[in-house]
């Protein structure tokens, strides 16, 4: 035996001359791994000015003096690189990192430390037990996601994304009163939008869909506590298949749809934030056809009526058949 078997230290050899430069050799050795400590991991190139001592672990794909000794410790003594071989187990503290590493036999780990990287877990339990149904479970109060800044490297944005298999598949979140499921959302079954409520996990009724094609919402179990029926049609102005430029209508004539000149015309223009300018009437016809739909009657006669704007700059009158009023200025509904 010219080595011991696990740091490889030279042995002296019987009747061997120069006995003392065998037994520098293994001091340097001992001094270069035991109690292992590294500037840096990864390191795939020399450095331009090392001093006397300075150790690395040296990274893939390395480049001169390095080249050749990937996964290895390097050791700058008495002006030249030396190398050492790792051996399973061996440990080594990394400087600028504050973290140990150890090589399993192949290549170094972080041990002790978070792990830089985790891939193709089974199963994941924070606080609990993960399953075969549920390969990610987590038990605990609050859960936070930040979206990494530009300073630190990311965009600024945060998307958290759901993904399906299949149209009939569910992507959903279920929310749960002692395991039992009380209200969905998500695309339950298709690719609609819905959201859904239970008294007890097993009757759902949908109270929300959205058509995907179309974006149009639909209630089916109806809707309640409505603040007022709408007789009002495009009361935002925000139909014009006339493609009215906005300006001047006279008495009678149309722009926006469903929208004409009143008594003595008018001048109206609506901005793209959504705000209208008016000087002068403007009018909207209900016809009886569209009261009888609303209110069951075909004329207005002892219903309540109610017309709201927001933000008016300045007192608004309003005239309903034989009734009038005058909404006054200021912020709000």
């Amino acid at each position: 035996m010219t080595s011991t078997p696990h740091l490889a230290l030279p042995l002296i050899a019987a009747a061997q001359a120069q006995k003392h430069v065998t037994h520098n050799e293994a001091l340097a050795a001992l001094d270069a791994l035991v109690q292992l400590s590294v500037k840096e991991r990864n390191r795939n190139a020399p450095p331009a000015a090392p001093e006397e001592g300075d150790r690395f672990l040296i990274g893939a794909n390395a480049t001169g003096a390095f080249a050749g000794h990937e996964g290895q410790i390097a050791l700058f003594d008495l002006g030249l690189w030396r190398f050492f071989a790792p051996r399973p187990g061996w440990r080594a503290y990394v400087e600028n990192e504050d973290l140990v590493v150890v090589f399993n036999g192949s290549e170094w780990k972080t041990f002790g430390a978070i792990p830089d990287e985790i891939h193709n877990l089974e199963r994941l339990g924070l606080g609990t037990n993960a399953d075969a149904l549920n390969r990610l479970s987590a038990k605990l109060n609050a859960a936070l996601f930040a979206a990494l800044t530009v300073e630190e490297g990311g965009s600024g944005d945060l998307r958290f994304v759901l993904n399906k298999g299949a149209e009939a598949n569910v992507l959903s979140q279920l929310y749960q009163r002692g395991f039992s499921g009380r209200a969905e959302t998500g695309l339950i079954g298709n690719d609609d939008f819905s959201i859904r409520v239970s008294p007890d996990g097993s009757l759902w009724h949908d109270a929300l869909v959205i058509d995907r094609r179309t974006g149009i919402a639909s209630f089916p179990s109806g809707l309640t506590n409505v603040p007022g029926t709408n007789l009002l049609i495009n009361a935002a102005f925000s139909v014009n298949q006339r493609r009215f430029a906005g300006g001047a209508l006279g008495e009678g004539v149309f722009g926006f749809d469903r929208w004409r000149g009143g008594p003595g015309g008018c001048t109206v223009t609506r901005a793209a934030d959504g705000t209208i300018t008016l000087l002068g009437a403007i009018e909207q016809v209900i016809d009886d056809a569209q009261a009888a739909a609303e209110f069951g009657a075909a004329n207005l006669a002892g219903a309540t009526l109610t017309l709201s704007v927001e933000n008016p700059s300045t007192p608004l009158p309003v005239s309903i058949g034989s009734k009038a009023a005058t909404i006054p200025a200021g912020s709000g509904r």
